[in-house]
């Protein structure tokens, strides 16, 4: 294990979130109270979106404990305990470890956190922290992810199956909408398969963009309610069935403000621990529990082979014609030429991370090509954790590309993070979007202008200097040529570049205004 300290314990939540993103899980250490109530935002995001980050909290001895002596970081009434139970709320499972329980209740964090790809909240006092462990196993540990996943009953996996595949047969236009659950479990390749031989058609809503290549023939797009492109949500609102594989979440931005038109009826929802479904002429859904996603997968996989189900399904997949750069190079830059230019500067295999707000909204439109995989917090939605989550991401990627485009108002939250990347020596490319205000809350504003909008006015481009990034490549880029020089020397560098990217008040809305009013009739206050 090789440590890496972070500017603050927030920060480091972050970046253990992104680390586990990609490597499978990450472990965060900080002190008692003032430490892992600062981690606290970081954890309950890790909670939400199912990341699996060890939370491992240092605390006075048990003698200290025991004494009720008014120490630092405590109120001073002698009350140690009062972080567990809100420490512990931000995890799936917890314990305090001491000498006797240590094996056994290690066991068990990492069984459960694994198996829910949660958070776990481990306590240790320091004086316990010194002491023999008093349970030696005789056999070593032989810890694989693929060994913590959810059992199924086997008839109700036969029955669920059986149900699935009648379904399946019977439908004309059947879809598939998959969840970044697989992703979490490593079912990726199944899910594949199962595109492979089914032949179905797939699109992906907001948190589970490229959860496998979006370069498969069967990829159909971004399904986001009203805002998706209108092919995309003909195939999706007119499919007499549809596979939720995973247990896809329909949040608000994940469906353009709950615009989506899709009956229940038409559901089958295949999460990763048992199949609900619709029934024709029966007004409650069936339910088959326990039933593990991968046995699911599994068992379709090896029905469509045999049977040959799905043969006859059509790809319906509908290529978009990449967005035309219509702006002139000396003009200044704008949110649409920028983005119109990241298709063709992300390379295949790079690790994206993109920022809640503005930012994720454009990219998530954005067709990644073959293998790329992206990062983003859309249900948390935590603004300041992508810079952060970039740190963990490279560090458990070194051989990969690691791309961040995050605004001004989020990275402020954040910023200083960026020494901890040059101490380490990583090498991302980070594009920050200056336009001076947090963005996302203009447009979902209906009066704009006002001054809690309004971002103090740094200067961007010099703070990699300042936090001891010597060898970066850094640039104040103005108008598209300059941006267009700015990704030539990125994909050439093999050092780290940060480009602020001066937008002035050349914003545009980053949803239809449509939308922007159906979120205000969602949400009135």
């Amino acid at each position: 294990m090789t440590w890496v300290g972070c500017a603050n314990e927030l920060n480091a939540g972050y970046a253990a979130d992104g680390y586990a993103r990609a490597r499978g899980a990450a472990l965060l250490c900080t002190t008692y109270g003032v430490g892992e109530l600062s981690a606290l935002n970081a954890m309950m995001g890790s909670l939400a979106e199912r990341v699996p980050v060890f939370h491992l909290v240092g605390v006075p001895s048990h003698r200290l404990q025991r004494s009720h002596q008014p120490l630092h970081h405590s109120l001073g009434d002698g009350d140690l305990h009062r972080f567990f139970e809100i420490s512990a709320a931000a995890a799936c499972v917890s314990a305090l470890l001491t000498p006797e329980n240590v094996v056994v209740e290690l066991e068990r964090l990492i069984h459960t956190a694994l198996l829910e790809q949660r958070p776990a909240y481990l306590v240790v006092p320091g004086d316990y922290a010194l002491m023999e462990v008093m349970e030696v196993m005789e056999d070593g540990l032989n810890i694989s992810q693929k060994t913590f996943l959810p059992v199924s009953d086997q008839r109700e996996l036969a029955a669920a199956t059986e149900q699935i595949l009648q379904r399946l047969a019977a439908a004309k236009n059947p879809i598939i909408l998959p969840s970044f659950s697989l992703a979490r479990y490593e079912l990726e390749k199944e899910f594949e398969t199962l595109l492979d031989i089914s032949g179905v058609p797939y699109a992906t809503m907001l948190m589970d963009k490229a959860v496998i290549s979006e370069s498969h023939p069967n990829y159909l797009g971004m399904y986001r309610g009203s805002a998706s492109e209108p092919f995309v949500k003909e195939a999706v609102e007119s499919a007499d069935l549809i596979l939720n594989v995973g247990g896809a979440l329909f949040t608000d931005l994940g469906t353009g403000f709950f615009s989506h038109e899709i009956k229940s009826e038409k559901m089958i929802t295949m999460a990763t621990d048992f199949v609900e479904m619709a029934m024709p002429h029966d007004d409650q859904p069936k339910n088959y529990s326990p039933v593990a996603l991968q046995d699911l997968l599994a068992a379709l996989n090896k029905a469509f082979q045999e049977r040959l189900i799905g043969k006859k399904k059509k790809n319906i997949s509908a290529v978009l014609p990449p967005k035309k750069i219509l702006a002139k190079l000396e003009d200044p830059i704008t949110t649409e030429s920028f983005y119109a230019r990241m298709p063709s500067f992300l390379q295949p295999q790079d690790h994206v991370v993109v920022e809640s707000g503005f930012c994720m909204l454009e990219m998530a439109s954005i067709k990644l090509p073959a293998g790329a995989r992206y990062y983003h917090q859309s249900l948390w939605g935590s603004i300041g954790w992508a810079t952060p989550a970039t740190l963990g991401v490279a560090i458990s990627k070194p051989e990969g590309r690691v791309v961040l485009v995050t605004g001004d108002g989020s990275h402020q939250f954040t910023a200083n993070e960026l020494g901890t990347m040059g101490r380490y020596g990583v090498n991302p490319i980070i594009f920050i979007m200056n336009d001076g205000v947090y963005a996302i809350e203009e447009f979902l504003d209906q009066n704009r202008g006002h001054l809690y909008n309004k971002l103090a006015p740094w200067s961007y481009a010099k703070l990699p200097q300042v936090m001891g990034c010597h060898d970066w490549l850094t640039m104040q880029i103005r108008t598209n040529a300059e941006l267009d020089q700015a990704l030539a020397k990125a994909t050439q560098s093999e050092s780290a570049c940060y480009f602020e990217i001066l937008l002035g008040s050349h914003l545009r809305p980053p949803a239809p205004e449509a939308m922007t009013k159906a979120f205000y009739q969602n949400f009135p206050n």
